[in-house]
């Protein structure tokens, strides 16, 4: 019974958190809608804005400019790019394999590419809908949810052999 109740719990958390990431990724929605497709903003070639960023340093050092400078801000530009996508989607890999029993990580890793093509797609939508530059379509989006929850469902396998083990009364 208890069992049951813990099932439901985490079901409800998967629910609030795909409302959450919703939310996140898709408001705010500017009105009026008007259809103009000439402003729409993607990128579709992998790690693009990554690599133009390294060859600007590399033009800039060739330059003689100290890159020094540039290091930091170009680091948080790139965390900022993936390392939030990452995190965004740590609790869809992790929660999938406990709502799911029987969700090994080639199904979290497609669940994971879904979700997240789903919300590109949804942002492009309402971009091309309400004539909104604020959002891309970004591949290298994707990739960077589809890696997050793939971490994610490493930590949820980890987190299920630590308790295992601490309940087994072995010392880690």
């Amino acid at each position: 019974m208890l069992q049951k109740y813990k099932q439901r719990a985490v079901k409800i958390i998967f629910a609030g958190y795909i409302f959450v990431v919703m939310i996140i990724t898709q408001f705010p929605i500017k009105l009026p809608f008007k259809i103009d497709i000439t402003k729409v903003q993607y990128n579709l070639v992998p790690f693009y804005f990554l690599i133009k960023r390294i060859e600007a340093l590399r033009e800039a050092s060739r330059a003689g400019y100290n890159i020094k400078e540039y290091l930091l801000p170009t680091f948080e530009i790139i965390f900022k790019t993936f390392g939030y996508n990452i995190i965004l989607f740590l609790p869809f890999g992790f929660l999938l394999p406990i709502i799911r029993k029987d969700c090994p990580l080639k199904k979290v890793t497609y669940y994971s590419f879904s979700f997240s093509l789903c919300i590109e797609v949804l942002q492009l939508i309402s971009m091309i809908m309400t004539n909104n530059s604020g959002r891309c379509f970004d591949i290298d989006d994707i990739i960077a949810n589809t890696i997050g929850g793939i971490v994610g469902f490493y930590f949820c396998i980890i987190s299920k052999r630590l308790l295992i083990l601490i309940f087994k009364g072995v010392d880690l």
